[in-house]
């Protein structure tokens, strides 16, 4: 064929191979890459002293007729430690201390005209509520005025809200008046199906924690203690509104038992003052401040000579509040106030990479005790907890470092919307103990739970064989169903922590072990009544517990005193630093790291994440935050936690 090769062809002439020319391209793009990396730390280092050298972001102004805006969504105890805030200049603690003290200092602020209520989700307890309440009444006594516009709502909202001069909502408004209830999702049903069952200790009878898994519905004693809770909630909210909208009691009873949603039913009740279009309600705000009503002209004319309304909020207002420290009774001394919120754990089962939902760890907990301790102008410390509990664990860590103090120092702890369980674990190691009427607090009690996949490892056909040295090396697996004796030993283990529990807590509060027992056994208690039995010291928000300290060191309650916030904002460069070391290390988030103990891949990971959002809000806290025990129970079995997400809706 033409095109097969001939082996007596002639051979074609040479023709030498030309010289590639060389590419630097490559080369320089692999040097420029490792300048850059070399150069990072030098970037970074020098981006922080960078921002340093300004002192301090440029503060908002607050200009004359300015009204402050409070959004009643949510509220935080503890700001979010975040690395990058390093970059952004972002060091804003939109916390509730942050915002009782913008309300002291607008009290007081004569270019402050009056604040404007924002409403919002409503996520938080009775106990931030009656502290955001407190010190908009007290605002109050300047004469100046409070509004709230209310497009949407719920009883949270509506329990702050309810101090306002007068409340406007648009026609179509749709507030939700109904009363408080919980609800909690069981997965028992569920793991039967699939042949897992969960082996859930408890002490005792109202440590109930693990019902979810254990149980299809509620046991009698978690039911009796959760009603109490819903109905002395809904009895101090009853009395909130009665109070300051000067509204009939039964009538208002008649109708949340209705339930009440439309503007029409709240107006008609007297829970509101008139209906209003967001431009009706600025026109309204207007007049308040300037005895008229805008015009055009008013408009028109340049900002700085008009009559203007200047809104800001007052997270903003509370980050450029200049401290008046002239005016301390001593600069040398000191309160330090802890912030603690969130589930306990260890620093080594920290959840992400950033730390922004890591809660409270033993390892930063026992850090920001260390420097209170050895701080010298430091002279009193108060942890505010807000804490459903967690580790056990990481919890007595705490516990521990707390006692070491209090041999320096006093210590007062200041209870949020919960301290329970291993957030009253840790509060009962201070010298007083101060809690709002409506605080959740108690269930002094242990739980453990043991996942047990042998009826899964039937159903799927797999087999498990072992060769054992030591009678109980096979102690608790859970390819095997657990024998009696298996759980009695487990049992003795648990006793022996919560005999633990009850007897610091005994010897806490002053009690012989029984006495203490009787009203420990897991169970939960509002405020007021932990009060009657002995588990707080006094009811009373943060001013109490500054006013406790001021006593004990001898400071006049009206003179001021300099208080030192932790964490501190330059504990983000740490942070940083931390997150650039555990890079890799650490799994993306909570919700993804619990679910891949369960066996779900990145696509089951999406698909579950779109289903969760579409649940409600209180749902997807519940599930949450039991995956995040569930994420805890990977490092270690007991647990001292509240046995339910703390949100009443």
């Amino acid at each position: 064929m033409a095109n097969e090769f001939n082996q007596f062809q002639s051979p074609q002439p040479y023709i030498p191979i030309a010289k590639r020319k060389r590419s630097w391209v490559l080369p320089t793009i692999l040097i420029l890459i490792i300048i850059f990396l070399l150069s990072l730390p030098f970037i970074i280092i020098g981006s922080i002293f960078g921002k340093f050298s300004k002192f301090e972001s440029k503060p908002v102004e607050v200009k004359s007729n300015t009204v402050l805006v409070l959004n009643l969504n949510s509220f935080n105890e503890a700001p979010r430690i975040n690395p990058f805030a390093i970059f952004s200049g972002d060091e804003s603690r939109n916390t509730v201390f942050d915002i009782i003290g913008a309300l002291k200092s607008a009290k007081n602020d004569k270019n402050v005209k009056g604040i404007c209520l924002k409403s919002g989700l409503g996520i938080y307890g009775l106990g931030k509520a009656q502290e955001i309440v407190n010190a908009l009444i007290d605002f109050k006594k300047s004469g100046k005025f409070i509004y709230t516009y209310m497009p949407f709502g719920n009883e949270n909202t509506y329990y702050i809200a309810s101090v306002s001069d007068s409340i406007f909502a648009p026609t179509m408004a749709m507030v939700e008046m109904n009363g408080y209830g919980v609800s909690t999702l069981f997965f028992k049903d569920f793991f039967d199906k699939i042949g897992v069952n969960f082996y859930v200790e408890h002490f005792e009878d109202y440590k109930s924690a693990g019902e979810q898994f254990s149980n299809a519905h509620y046991s009698d004693s978690s039911r009796k203690q959760l009603k109490v809770l819903v109905e002395e909630r809904f009895n101090d909210l009853i009395e909130q509104i009665v109070n300051s909208r000067k509204v009939d009691k039964e009538k208002l009873l008649s109708a949340i038992n209705r339930g009440q949603y439309t503007a029409d039913s709240l107006l008609s009740l007297g829970l509101i003052d008139g209906y209003a279009t967001p431009q009706d309600y600025e026109d309204k705000v207007y007049f308040k401040v300037f005895g008229k009503y805008p015009t055009d002209n008013d408009n028109e004319q340049d900002e700085e000579t008009t009559n203007k309304v200047h809104y800001v909020d007052i997270t903003n207002y509370a980050a450029s509040t200049p401290k008046a420290k002239d005016e301390l009774y001593n600069k040398r001394t000191k309160i330090a106030i802890i912030q603690a919120a969130g589930e306990i754990t260890s620093d080594s089962q920290t959840l992400t990479p950033v730390n922004e939902d890591a809660g409270i760890t033993d390892g930063r907990m026992v850090k920001y005790l260390e420097e209170a301790r050895t701080d010298k102008d430091v002279k009193a410390i108060i942890l505010r907890v807000d804490s459903p509990g967690g580790s056990a664990l990481a919890s007595d860590n705490i516990w521990q470092e707390i006692m070491k103090v209090r041999k320096e120092k006093p210590v007062y702890a200041s209870m949020s919307d919960v301290a329970a369980s291993g957030g009253y674990y840790i509060s009962m190691a201070c010298d007083t103990i101060i809690a709002y009427p409506q605080t959740i607090t108690g269930s002094i009690g242990v739980i453990s739970m043991v996942p047990n996949v042998s009826g899964l490892l039937n159903k799927l056909g797999f087999t498990t064989d072992t060769i054992n040295v030591g009678k109980d090396a096979q102690f608790m697996n859970g390819s095997f169903p657990f024998t009696d004796y298996d759980k009695k030993k487990f049992r003795d283990a648990m006793q022996t922590i919560y005999f633990d529990f009850v007897s610091k807590a005994a010897k806490s509060r002053k009690k012989t072990f029984e006495e203490l027992r009787a009203v420990a056994k897991g169970r939960v208690w509002t405020g007021q009544d932990a009060l009657k039995i002995g588990l707080v010291d006094m009811l009373g928000n943060y001013q109490t517990a500054i006013d406790v300290a001021k006593k004990r060191l001898g400071i006049p309650l009206d003179k001021k005193v300099l208080v030192e916030l932790y964490p501190k904002p330059g504990d983000n460069i740490e942070e940083f630093i931390n997150f650039l070391k555990n890079l890799g290390n650490t799994q993306s988030s909570s919700l993804s790291a619990s679910l891949s103990l369960l066996g779900f891949n990145n696509a089951d990971l999406a698909a579950f994440s779109k289903v969760i959002n579409t649940l409600p809000a209180g749902l997807q806290m519940q599930i949450k935050y039991n995956l995040t025990l569930m994420q805890i129970c990977k490092k270690e079995n007991i647990l001292l936690t509240l046995p339910f997400y703390p949100n009443f809706n």
